[in-house]
């Protein structure tokens, strides 16, 4: 199908048969994830179900259940998530065979990690490319990430003068999870409207502390 910019992910678009989450960006996969679910919610799917195929994954079982129907009939979302991103000889078939012959009234999510070059080359991943939409959580390296604290902040309201934002950037790191939390916490502290100075960015990131994904996913 096509590749999708992952950050114009929203909860009331129309949903598509498949999806295909990867790439190094944790903070970018899980909303990515989140906002998948919560559009699937939002437009019926209320079955879910989940696989992770790790050590000793039964793949035939997976397709079965796959393509299965609930008693109901109800929309389902199903989410595989391959942790190491590879699936091996027979996952590749697997998701060969599963990317032509998509289950009706299912929304499929494939998550997956940081992919090498011989991965995204592998036939499994055509196969999925070819029937699905794409969504890559790439870095948002030094250059791009004052640009998108600042698009985060405008998506509550929030505007930057710049000085506090070469600050803000500078502090974080890199770090989209430590800079997520500050943000959301500036949009609890100040109104829709308001333009953020150089001590309330000093404020903000006086202390920031290091989330890691996990804690990230448990408050989540």
């Amino acid at each position: 199908m096509a590749a999708m910019n992952i950050e114009q992910l929203s909860a009331d678009m129309p949903l598509k048969p498949l999806y295909v989450v990867h790439g190094e960006e944790d903070l970018l996969r899980i909303e990515a994830l989140d906002n998948l679910r919560a559009a699937a919610r939002q437009q019926g799917y209320l079955n879910r179900e989940v696989h992770t195929a790790e050590n000793n994954f039964d793949w035939n079982e997976w397709l079965q259940s796959a393509g299965s129907m609930g008693l109901f009939a109800d929309l389902k979302l199903l989410e595989l998530h391959i942790p190491n991103g590879k699936p091996g000889k027979n996952g590749g078939e697997a998701l060969q065979h599963f990317a032509q012959q998509l289950p009706e009234d299912t929304v499929t999510v494939i998550m997956l990690p940081k992919l090498e070059k011989v991965q995204t080359q592998a036939k499994w991943f055509d196969a999925l490319a070819a029937n699905g939409i794409m969504l890559e959580a790439k870095a948002v390296g030094a250059a791009a990430l004052p640009a998108w604290i600042r698009g985060r902040l405008k998506k509550w309201g929030l505007e930057i003068e710049d000085d506090a934002l070469a600050v803000f950037a500078e502090r974080v790191e890199g770090n989209l999870l430590a800079a997520k939390q500050e943000i959301d916490k500036l949009a609890l502290l100040h109104p829709k409207g308001y333009w953020l100075n150089m001590a309330d960015a000093e404020s903000a990131v006086a202390n920031v502390a290091r989330f890691d994904v996990f804690q990230l996913a448990a408050r989540g």
